[in-house]
């Protein structure tokens, strides 16, 4: 999750990056806690499921599930590199079991 903040220059909109079919996390001044796609971002308010809205000063934080290319790239090599390497120690014991 990545958390957005508000955009502070009038040219850039409101909630950034932010668009309708994003999963987000709202946290309210209560506490409240919510996760939910997103159906709208209407003027200053994220709609949510069942026409719910969250206006700007109902927001304290905003987070974003976003994608993250380098942690996905070295998930994989990390993942491969473990394959790999599982693989060798199996052909290694194999190798040393046939010698005896």
């Amino acid at each position: 999750m990545k958390t957005i903040h508000p955009a502070t220059t009038p040219n850039q909109p409101l909630y950034g990056p932010l668009k309708a079919g994003d999963t987000v996390v709202v946290q309210t001044p209560d506490g409240h806690r919510s996760r939910f796609e997103v159906q709208a971002i209407d003027g200053n308010a994220i709609v949510g499921p069942e026409g719910k809205r969250y206006e700007r000063g109902d927001v304290v934080r905003l987070q974003r599930r976003a994608f993250s290319g380098p942690r996905t790239i070295g998930l994989v090599a990390g993942l491969t590199a473990g394959a790999l390497l599982m693989l060798g120690i199996a052909a290694a014991s194999a190798a040393s079991a046939a010698l005896n």
